[in-house]
């Protein structure tokens, strides 16, 4: 199979899975098996700490896995999806010595409504989250 055929399959079950709304965020070949990584998005906020991993026998199609633990584990229909300051607001809370690279995203990052900025200017450095609701500092991601 394929990686258009493997998605339209992990599709149409992720279709039937959840009442959510599940979205494929990444998808790799890797030696003889393909992996989907799909998340749920809530009113347009990605929660990528509950994602869901397929992996697929490249050569016949069979899955060989499907991990759903992050989900469940991190399940939270509670989740607070709407921000009480602005990208703009959040952006003023970065430190002096990084630099907004792109458009910041709305997510869940650690159970706390945040906007993920890409940055640059520490290096290593590739995002800074910003707490959504209070504008405090919620942690960084590395590029390793």
């Amino acid at each position: 199979m394929d990686l258009k055929q493997v998605v339209a399959v992990a599709d149409t079950w992720m279709a039937r899975w959840s009442d959510e709304r599940l979205t494929l965020v990444a998808k790799e070949i890797k030696d003889t098996s393909i992996y989907l990584t799909y998340i749920p998005v809530r009113e347009q906020v990605s929660i990528p700490q509950m994602k869901v991993v397929w992996r697929f026998d490249h050569r016949t199609g069979a899955l060989k896995s499907f991990d759903a633990s992050n989900y469940y584990s991190h399940y939270n229909k509670t989740f607070p999806v709407h921000p009480k300051l602005t990208a703009d607001q959040a952006s003023a809370k970065l430190g002096p010595k990084v630099t907004p690279s792109g458009k910041p995203k709305l997510e869940i990052h650690n159970s706390k409504l945040v906007y993920a900025f890409p940055v640059t200017g520490i290096g290593g450095v590739s995002h800074v989250y910003v707490n959504a609701r209070t504008g405090a500092g919620e942690g960084i991601n590395y590029n390793l």
